[in-house]
């Protein structure tokens, strides 16, 4: 049930200068005891549909929470619980990702390639598979990933892409940023998007992934808000590349549509059941686990999520239509 705005938070939309005036509670189930997401709401523009958690969190005040909670030992989000679900596949996303880039680029030998937020590097792996013959970068500041990535061949900053970074002087043919700009404030992301602008070539192209959430209209559909700051519409998505001052090639969305999300019962994530399988995941990638149970784990993996290349094809990240799970964009300078 939505209510009116209090007059002591944010009433005009920093993207495209509508009206916020309505706000919803903010679930935070999988962080409840972080301070930093204690006590937000959550308020969308009339206009372009943004929503953002308010009061506004900065980067200054979120940088503790990924250090302390977002990355720590029993975290459903850290990076180690997700190796073995990708180390012997090829992620569909990834793959529906590349074959979009090369849809408006091709690529050589002397260009770069640069993911912020890999993770586990499903992009990375999948460019390799791919046989792209890139030079290949990552900012990722999980410990668990950056080893992996090194042993892949990859460049790694390992830190995290914020407002406040300082940018190397390269300049990348590609940038994917999957599934982090929802993670900052929307001050923030602006900033953000004007940082990549910055190391794109100029014939180069930027794609952007973050979930497709129009809480005017799918405001009863969520079970956890957290650690989400900003919750994107197509429109909003369009406007914040625009002022970041770079030229949109390409919008669209895909994925499983909410109502099936929320409908069938057996899709969405259970927290318990996540940190659960999340421990036994990183038990497995211990130092103390003998090598040979690890790669017969890793086998087994391998077997169970096996699929055809029809499976991939088939697979949601390539079905394009409207209110789908994910927005994309492509974007170039």
């Amino acid at each position: 049930m939505t209510e009116k705005i209090s007059n002591d938070i944010l009433k005009i939309c920093s993207i495209c200068k509508g009206v916020i005036g309505q706000v919803l509670p903010y679930n935070n189930v999988a962080y409840s005891n972080a301070p930093e997401l204690q006590d937000l709401q959550i308020a969308f523009c009339t206009n372009c549909g943004i929503g953002v958690a308010l009061p506004e969190k900065s980067w200054d005040i979120m940088q503790n929470f990924y250090e302390r909670s977002y990355r720590s030992k029993c975290s459903i989000h850290r990076n180690a619980a997700h190796l073995l679900a990708s180390k012997y596949s090829v992620s569909p996303r990834a793959l529906s990702q590349w074959m979009l880039l090369k849809t408006f680029r091709s690529f050589g030998s002397s260009d770069s390639f640069c993911d912020i937020g890999p993770g586990s590097g499903a992009t990375l792996q999948t460019a390799l598979f791919l046989g792209l013959n890139l030079k290949m970068y990552a900012y990722e500041p999980d410990e668990f990933s950056v080893g992996d990535l090194r042993k892949l061949g990859i460049e790694v900053y390992a830190k995290s892409f914020n407002p406040q970074i300082e940018l190397p002087s390269i300049k990348f043919s590609a940038i994917v940023m999957s599934h982090v700009l929802e993670h900052f404030s929307i001050s923030d992301s602006i900033a953000v998007l004007k940082k990549i602008k910055c190391i794109l070539s100029d014939d180069g192209i930027f794609l952007c992934e973050v979930p497709s959430t129009s809480i005017g209209v799918y405001g009863k559909m969520r079970r956890d808000d957290s650690p989400h700051l900003t919750f994107w519409t197509v429109s909003a998505l369009q406007k914040a590349i625009m002022t970041a001052g770079m030229r949109i090639l390409f919008t669209s969305t895909a994925g499983t549509k909410y109502e099936d999300l929320w409908n069938n019962k057996q899709i969405p994530v259970n927290i318990k059941q996540g940190l659960f399988r999340g421990i036994i995941k990183k038990a497995f990638l211990s130092k103390k686990c003998p090598k040979v149970l690890l790669n017969t784990a890793l086998q087994i993996n391998s077997i169970v999520n096996r699929k055809t290349i029809y499976d991939l094809l088939a697979a949601p990240e390539f079905e394009y239509s409207s209110d789908r799970q994910y927005i994309r964009i492509v974007c170039s300078t």
